[in-house]
């Protein structure tokens, strides 16, 4: 009878000691699955944090681009406003010239009428 108790016992010790054996395991799955997931929670905060990054260095590219564009256009008008002025300005030195010719060969005219 002693016999049987204690062969029930070593059994009782054994599946207990299974038994922890695998709560242990199962323990350390969990464990190692909730640092797998911290771990690609992680990762992917990081590649959204770049991806952010990334979107405002363009933003910022981007917005300095239409800047210098904004103010080479401007420089364009301001250039093409001064060349037609320039233009403009010949014409009328060019008109007030012919009439300054006309006027000369009128009085050299005249002078020799007179004369």
């Amino acid at each position: 009878m002693r016999a049987q108790v204690k062969e029930r016992e070593v059994e009782e010790a054994r599946t207990a000691a299974e038994e922890r054996k695998g709560a242990a395991a199962e323990a350390a799955q969990k464990r190692t699955s909730a640092a797998k997931q911290q771990a690609d929670e992680l990762a992917a905060q990081r590649v959204t944090a770049a991806e952010a990054a990334k979107r405002d260095e363009q933003a910022k590219i981007t917005a300095a681009e239409q800047i210098a564009t904004a103010a080479a256009e401007s420089k364009l008008d301001e250039a093409q406003a001064k060349r037609s002025h320039a233009e403009g300005k010949r014409a009328q030195a060019d008109q007030i010239e012919e009439l300054a010719d006309a006027e000369k060969q009128k009085r050299q005219s005249e002078r020799a009428n007179d004369a």
